[in-house]
């Protein structure tokens, strides 16, 4: 694969440098995300990632042998999911969000520090939303005139709103904006969005002049397309298919040996990149086999993935393992030092994934599962 950037110089070698920079504190990984989007059904499952103590969000018994994915509670309408370190959102159709799980920081947004073992609605938010993003102990909605709306822990000003240290158990307005919002993401400690113009903004940098305030994140060569958030890291995607990568520092350097890049999915420390032949490559750590290359080697360099079936369209990557929707809407599993195999009980139907540390969530396309003859809802990974 060739580089064919500019600026790929900088490339790898800058961007191995990362890693050593990133935070070694707080709850581990938040750019593993399992969403699985089609029609209001989504489920969750016991994964090769699970940890009895941590998942709050499941409404079946953990075990490690559990097959298939079982029904979160109260959601059938929901059309989007952000499963964060210790919390879960759903986005539903009306636009309202519910949330449950870990609320010692005011995560789920409900006005208490209750934990939630199954879903409540988020009160204050004074728009419909129309996306959703789960960090650490924070979340973010984006509304439907472009604003952002935030809650949760604040720790190095991560909700945005001028402030730092103060949990907010109810939504407060990110800001302000220079323009308007068209996608938000949040990583364990920080929050990302893009704007309309392309423009990417970040907060709850401790490294920042201003961490409480959003500011431009300069020195991405050409118009981004989307951004993805990780544990103490960011990645955007450029128009022209490149990728670009900054940690608390806000330097983004651009990933050498990639090009028609349309999406990145980022772990802890690891990253997968796929193009837009479904082609799929990876870098970094290895040891669990998450990047899918039939090794367990570390990768300086992106090498291709090449123990996944053909034809991915979309991705997600855990601290030790990943996911990846084929053409035909099946949905494989690896990694844990084990290779691709179908996710027993989705086969076909499952439209998009995201992975979080604790509760992997998946939303179903109605009537492609034999099994499950209701008419949607919300399946639990784990």
């Amino acid at each position: 694969m060739s580089g064919g950037h500019e600026r790929s110089a900088r490339g790898v070698n800058a961007l191995a440098q990362l890693h050593a920079r990133l935070p070694k504190h707080g709850v581990g990984h938040l750019g593993a995300r399992m969403l699985a989007l089609a029609r209001p059904s989504v489920r969750l499952w016991p994964g090769r990632q699970a940890d009895p103590d941590e998942v709050l969000a499941r409404n079946a018994p953990f075990g490690a042998h559990a097959q298939l994915p079982q029904p979160v509670a109260g959601i059938r309408t929901g059309v989007a999911i952000a499963s964060g370190g210790l919390h879960c959102l759903a986005l539903l159709q009306d636009g309202s969000v519910v949330a449950w799980g870990s609320n010692e920081d005011g995560a789920v947004g409900d006005g208490t520090r209750v934990d939630r073992r199954t879903p409540v609605k988020v009160v204050g938010l004074h728009r419909r939303a129309v996306g959703i993003a789960a960090g650490g102990s924070h979340s973010l909605a984006l509304l439907d005139d472009g604003s952002v709306a935030a809650w949760g822990s604040n720790r190095d000003g991560r909700l945005g709103d001028g402030t730092s240290g103060r949990r907010r158990l109810t939504p407060v307005l990110v800001g302000p904006m220079p323009e308007r919002v068209i996608a938000v993401a949040a990583g364990e400690y920080h929050s990302v969005a893009l704007t309309q113009s392309g423009t990417v903004l970040t907060w709850g940098c401790p490294r920042s002049p201003r961490p409480s305030t959003p500011r431009v994140v300069d020195g991405i060569a050409g118009t981004v397309r989307t951004v993805v958030a990780a544990r103490g890291s960011t990645f955007a995607v450029t128009d022209e298919g490149a990728v670009f990568a900054w940690t608390m520092d806000l330097r983004p350097v651009v990933v050498a040996g990639l090009d028609e890049i349309v999406h990145v999915a980022a772990g802890d420390h690891s990253q997968l990149a796929m193009r837009r032949d479904g082609a799929v490559w990876g870098w970094g750590p290895n040891f669990d086999g998450q990047l899918a290359d039939g090794t367990t080697d570390k990768r300086e360099q992106p090498v291709r993935s090449s123990a996944l079936p053909p034809g991915v369209r979309a991705l997600s990557l855990g601290p030790t393992s990943g996911l990846a929707i084929i053409g035909d809407g099946s949905l494989w599993e690896w990694g844990s030092r084990q290779g691709p195999t179908p996710v027993a009980g989705l086969e076909g139907g499952v439209r998009a994934i995201d992975a979080g540390r604790t509760a992997p969530l998946v939303s179903y396309q109605t009537g492609a599962r034999p099994m499950d003859r209701r008419r949607g809802g919300i399946l639990s990974i784990r």
